[in-house]
C-alpha cells in the first residue's frame, strides 16, 4: 500500500510539471493566429483520453491486473517524449533572472496540503476537532502568506496582475468549476457504480462514456 501511495504521488507530481509545460510549448510552438486552434485540439484530447481512459482501465484490470493500468502511461509517455523533440524548437525567456519563488512554493504547498488533508480526514477526525480546525487555520495562514510574498518576491510564481483580465479571470474560473465538478463526480461515480450498483470495471467505465463526451464537446 505504501508504493501504491508513493507511486501516485510520484504521478501527481509528474502531471504537476507537464500540466503547465504543455501549454506554455503549444505557446511556443504556434503562431498568434494558430494558438486558439492548438489550444482547443489540447483540450479536445486531453478530453478524449479522459473518455477512453476508464474503459481501457477498466478492461485492464479485468483482463490483466490492476497494477497492469501504470505501465498504460509508459507507452503514451515516451510517444509524447519523441514528438515534442521532432516538432518543437528549444526555447527560453532571455529576460528571466531564474529566481526560483521558494518562499511562495513553501506558503501554497502548505497551505493548500493542510487544506486537503483536513478535507479528506473531516469525517474521520471530526470537523470540530482540534487537530481538523488546527489544519483548517494552518491552510488560511498558508495561502494568506502566498498571496502576500507572491506581491514582493522577484519572479513570483503567480503574477496577480493577470487577474486584472476579464478573459482572464473568466477562463480560469470556468475551468476551475469543470475539474471540480468532473473530477468529484468520476471519484464518487466509480465507488457507487462498483460498489453499489455492482458494475465490474470495464462495465463502470462504459458508463462513463456519454458524460465525457459532453466534456469533449
Amino acid at each position: 500500500e505504501a508504493w501504491l501511495v508513493a507511486g501516485r504521488a510520484a504521478q501527481g507530481i509528474g502531471a504537476a510539471f507537464m500540466m503547465p509545460a504543455t501549454l506554455s510549448i503549444i505557446t511556443n510552438a504556434f503562431p498568434a493566429h494558430e494558438r486558439g486552434k492548438a489550444i482547443g485540439t489540447w483540450a479536445g484530447v486531453s478530453a478524449l483520453a479522459l473518455a477512453i481512459g476508464p474503459v481501457v482501465g477498466g478492461f485492464l484490470v479485468e483482463s490483466v491486473s490492476w497494477q497492469s493500468i501504470f505501465f498504460l502511461n509508459v507507452p503514451v509517455a515516451i510517444l509524447a517524449v519523441v514528438v515534442t523533440l521532432a516538432a518543437t524548437r528549444e526555447s527560453r525567456d532571455e529576460s528571466s533572472t531564474h529566481h526560483v519563488d521558494f518562499p511562495g512554493v513553501t506558503a501554497v504547498t502548505v497551505g493548500l496540503s493542510a487544506l486537503v488533508l483536513a478535507l479528506v480526514e473531516g469525517n474521520s477526525w471530526g470537523w470540530g476537532s482540534a487537530r481538523i480546525l488546527g489544519l483548517l487555520a494552518i491552510s488560511a495562514l498558508g495561502l494568506i502568506a502566498f498571496a502576500i510574498v507572491e506581491r514582493r518576491v522577484v519572479e513570483p510564481m503567480v503574477d496577480f496582475r493577470f487577474f486584472r483580465s476579464r478573459s482572464f479571470v473568466g477562463a480560469n474560473l470556468v475551468a476551475f468549476i469543470v475539474s471540480f465538478a468532473m473530477l468529484a463526480m468520476f471519484f464518487f461515480l466509480a465507488l457507487y457504480m462498483q460498489n453499489i450498483k455492482g458494475y465490474s470495471p470495464l462495465q463502470a467505465g462504459v458508463r462513463f462514456l456519454p458524460s465525457t463526451v459532453v466534456i469533449i464537446l
